[in-house]
């Protein structure tokens, strides 16, 4: 994919990841909205920022909602990532099985995914920021 196209999707994704965020932000100290409601927001959130980390870097990835997998490929393409990235997979049950198996899912820490998501999103913003304005070669001097 050339690399405009690339830092198109991953804009979209950062995008569309800030969305989620703020929901989370702004529904997290309502608790009559449901914890798989937030979680799932926040999951998606995350997903989608990793997703546009990928895509700023030009890595293939499948399209999944396991953060288990994303992470993996972060680390099998040495893509260098914040502490709080290895904690992701946390809200991967919220993407599946705490919406749709009728499983009790247990309570969410709600500041905890939020920041999670913030972790995150920072970190693809910035990878994002120097995919699109990469080192340029030194100029060497005439001798």
């Amino acid at each position: 994919m050339p690399r405009h196209d690339r830092l198109d999707l991953a804009r979209v994704l950062l995008a569309r990841a800030i969305d989620d965020e703020t929901l989370v932000r702004k529904v997290s100290p309502d608790m009559d909205i449901a914890d798989a409601i937030v979680g799932f927001r926040a999951q998606q959130a995350v997903e989608k920022l990793i997703k546009a980390v990928l895509a700023a870097r030009g890595v293939a990835f499948m399209k999944s909602h396991a953060l288990s997998y994303l992470v993996g490929v972060v680390e099998e393409n040495e893509i260098e990532a914040p502490e709080a990235l290895s904690e992701a997979d946390v809200l991967s049950p919220w993407a599946v099985e705490f919406r749709y198996e009728g499983e009790e899912p247990p309570a969410l820490d709600r500041s905890a995914a939020l920041a999670l998501v913030e972790h995150v999103r920072v970190w693809a913003d910035n990878e994002i920021k120097a995919a699109d304005h990469p080192p340029q070669p030194e100029q060497q001097q005439p001798q």
